[in-house]
């Protein structure tokens, strides 16, 4: 018994550091220290570990149980940002807005479905920015929306569809990539708008990671050969994340528009990249997101990476994430009142 209470302590210190650690990744530049992201990507597992392990201190009395509530308590304003109380709608609005990373509509429906329901979609939004999206599918969409304005990013598969007349539009060159930022400046009745459609660097880690689901086991080399894998380029990936975010914030601080920001940026909240974003940005799921505000469908649960940003010229009336239709991503809407004095 004295063997398991101590092999007990050891896996909770592990825990306890492992879990402090994804509560200070958002501070740690990954550039100083890559693998430090890693803990704040496992931020929902490690915290979800540290409440099984909290509960069974209490239930053993141990005088762990206290530093186990306080480190609990320290990690609430980063659960919040994740899983959020419901708010319902409130005031006027005047925009309504969808972020959707389609996959080229083909990911777990035929595009025919995809297209009949994205249609729906956004027969209730005035404005849709769209990442991973094909020639071919951009034709449907044009071809269904007539009169509608539209831009595809030349270099990469952002698209901006909107009832509102485009002024300016271009992009922000990330080297060879199909990840991309396209902004455009929208004439709204209430004053021009300037969005940015933002896909940051993917981690390319899927066939990884549908190898180790296919094994559902870690028991051989060539398993835990693919966890090293995923693990690696994950950290190599949220670096080319922090230089693209810092091209970004460069071009919207000299943005002469108010600035609404919406995409995939392939970063949780406890990141590094999404703290510099919320510098300047209010995420409209804080304010008023309702249960669960995950937007990753694919193998990995409880990721938030899909997000509808604004700064304070603009007011949050509504934010879901839309699961009437999927890619590997779930589409993210908001209705807001914008106003430009």
């Amino acid at each position: 018994m004295k063997f398991v209470r101590s092999l007990f302590r050891f896996f909770y210190g592990c825990l306890v550091v492992a879990t402090l650690m994804s509560y200070a990744a958002p501070w740690i530049d990954p550039a100083d220290w890559p693998r430090l992201s890693l803990f704040g990507l496992f931020y929902p597992y490690l915290y979800l570990l540290h409440g099984v392990a909290l509960l069974w201190l209490v239930i053993r009395r141990s005088n762990l149980r206290w530093s186990g509530a306080v480190i609990l308590l320290l990690g609430l304003p980063f659960l919040f940002r994740i899983v959020n109380f419901s708010f319902p709608p409130e005031g006027t609005t005047n925009l309504r807005v969808l972020s959707f990373n389609a996959h080229h509509l083909s990911y777990s429906a035929t595009p025919a479905e995809n297209a009949a329901t994205l249609y729906q979609l956004f027969s209730e939004t005035d404005l849709l920015c769209f990442q991973e999206l094909s020639r071919k599918s951009a034709r449907q969409l044009t071809a269904r929306f007539e009169g509608y304005y539209f831009k595809r990013a030349d270099r990469s598969t952002q698209a901006i569809l909107t009832r509102y007349p485009m002024l300016r539009t271009g992009e922000l060159s990330m080297g060879e990539t199909l990840n991309g930022i396209l902004w455009a400046d929208l004439r709204h009745p209430s004053g021009t708008i300037r969005v940015y459609n933002v896909h940051l660097e993917s981690n390319r880690v899927a066939p990884r990671i549908e190898r180790l689901h296919e094994r559902r086991t870690l028991g051989d080399r060539h398993a835990w050969r693919d966890v090293r894998g995923v693990l690696g380029r994950v950290a190599r990936q949220v670096q080319q994340r922090v230089r693209q975010t810092d091209l970004l914030l460069e071009h919207l601080a000299r943005s002469p528009h108010p600035v609404l920001l919406m995409g995939d940026l392939n970063d949780t909240p406890t990141s590094f990249v999404y703290r510099r974003l919320t510098q300047s940005l209010h995420d409209g799921f804080l304010h008023r997101g309702a249960g669960s505000g995950a937007t990753y469908a694919g193998r990995v649960p409880l990721l938030r990476i899909d997000y509808i940003l604004a700064d304070d010229r603009f007011r949050f009336r509504s934010y879901a994430t839309d699961r009437r239709l999927a890619s590997d991503h779930y589409p993210v809407a908001a209705r807001l009142y914008f106003s430009a004095n």
